[in-house]
């Protein structure tokens, strides 16, 4: 099980922010691993991450034995986290993922809103997860998106409580130097705080439907 990255300090890692840009490589008969149907596993790293993951296209690697380009794109946390866990599932050590190839972006085959770092014409920024050095499990989300996890009279942090059974803390402010705002989770069991952060991964990261929005200010949490 890979743990996501810890956060330490008062400033909850504040140059863990930093956006940036790398390319990685992987064996070329291991690149569906990464995709996976229908780009399926590119979609979930993405979630999992919130960094921007873009593979070179079958079409540009035609011929070619060469390990396969792929670029990842958001804050340094996010960017290694998702390197540990594409790692992970092509079966190498993070460090055989180094690579001095260049890539191309065209037609790259990626998930949704691949086009760049957070808040450098990429899109919106997308929520990541980390760990406390307590251990508690901390949903990064931007400031703007804050209102969706809280909803209208705090109606979506209560659905979402309810239907996990975990707890969920909203801090008040961004740390210093950051537009990203911890959503603090905890729970009787480690399924409940999964499901709480898999659900507020897919209200902020994939729009999905979950309660209503509401103004991002002030903190909440059960």
């Amino acid at each position: 099980q890979v743990q996501p990255p810890t956060y330490g300090g008062d400033a909850a890692g504040a140059t863990g922010y930093e956006t940036m840009t790398v390319v990685i490589e992987v064996p070329n008969d291991k690149v569906g691993l990464v995709i996976g149907r229908g780009g399926t596993t590119i979609k979930e790293l993405e979630t999992m991450t919130g960094a921007r993951v873009q593979v070179t296209p079958d079409s540009l690697w035609q011929g070619k034995v060469q390990n396969r380009p792929i670029q990842l794109a958001g804050y340094q946390q996010q960017v290694e986290y998702c390197k540990t866990l594409i790692a992970q599932k092509v079966g190498v050590e993070v460090a055989a993922l180094a690579s001095q190839q260049e890539f191309s972006a065209a037609t790259a085959t990626g998930g949704a809103n691949s086009t760049g770092p957070p808040g450098q014409g990429g899109g919106a920024a997308r929520a990541f997860v980390t760990s406390a050095p307590s251990g508690d499990v901390i949903v990064n989300v931007p400031n703007e998106s804050v209102g969706l996890v809280i909803g209208k009279a705090g109606a979506t942090i209560k659905y979402l409580e309810q239907s996990s059974g975990a707890r969920i803390q909203i801090a008040k402010e961004c740390p210093p130097g950051s537009n990203l705002r911890p959503i603090t989770l905890t729970g009787p069991s480690q399924q409940c705080v999964q499901a709480a952060q898999s659900m507020i991964l897919a209200k902020v990261n994939d729009g999905a439907q979950i309660g209503g929005g509401a103004p991002a200010h002030g903190g909440y949490g059960g």
